[in-house]
């Protein structure tokens, strides 16, 4: 199963949060700077990107030194058609977690309001990676990583990696539960910190 984004397929959003709701929310409790990815397949590796780049700020990796990393080959310099065809497998977060030196809590579901509140409310805050599954034909697989980074009551901030941020912004748990209206929530990575 690749993290992958069908280029020309969007998912519906059935109940984003009103624009007028979100300007009145604040700031996430963890304010980053959002990388779009580069390829369809790349929300894995902007994740990453985004994550190893917050808990090591002195130390920048490219979402492209990710990708090379899972597909074994490099992935900046010359870029093969395998760098970009596909996403990474669920699995593979974990170990890109652990190739960068990210400590992290895997989890094969998704998470309460009160976990996300520990996380991203601690001191200092820690990002959230979550994999959503999109509704697809049964011989397809497709989903999609994006990060956590902010709770308020039921709405939570997500930073979403697609080039177009379809999905960035305050969103309810339960809307986040149901993929956006078009999946569901399966993994999540806490407790993601540089390893000292």
């Amino acid at each position: 199963m690749s993290l992958i984004v069908i280029d020309g397929i969007r998912i519906p959003t059935t109940s984003e949060v009103p624009g007028i709701l979100e300007r009145a929310l604040p700031d996430p409790q963890i304010v980053i700077g959002r990388s779009p990815q580069r390829f369809d397949a790349w929300c894995y590796a902007a994740c990453a990107e985004m994550v190893i780049n917050y808990c090591f700020q002195n130390n920048f990796v490219d979402q492209c030194a990710v990708a090379g990393f899972v597909k074994e080959t490099d992935c900046c310099e010359d870029l093969p058609q395998q760098c970009t065809e596909s996403g990474c497998r669920k699995e593979q977060i974990g170990e890109i977690f652990f190739k960068f030196n990210v400590l992290d809590d895997e989890l094969k579901s998704l998470i309460s309001l009160e976990d996300i509140a520990q996380e991203v409310t601690d001191n200092p805050g820690r990002l959230i990676e979550v994999v959503i599954d999109w509704d697809a034909a049964p011989d397809q697989q497709s989903s999609h990583a994006v990060l956590l980074a902010g709770i308020i009551g039921d709405y939570v901030f997500v930073v979403d990696p697609l080039p177009d941020a379809h999905y960035h912004g305050w969103h309810t748990h339960t809307e986040l539960s149901n993929g956006f209206g078009g999946g569901r929530w399966v993994m999540t990575w806490l407790g993601l910190k540089g390893k000292a």
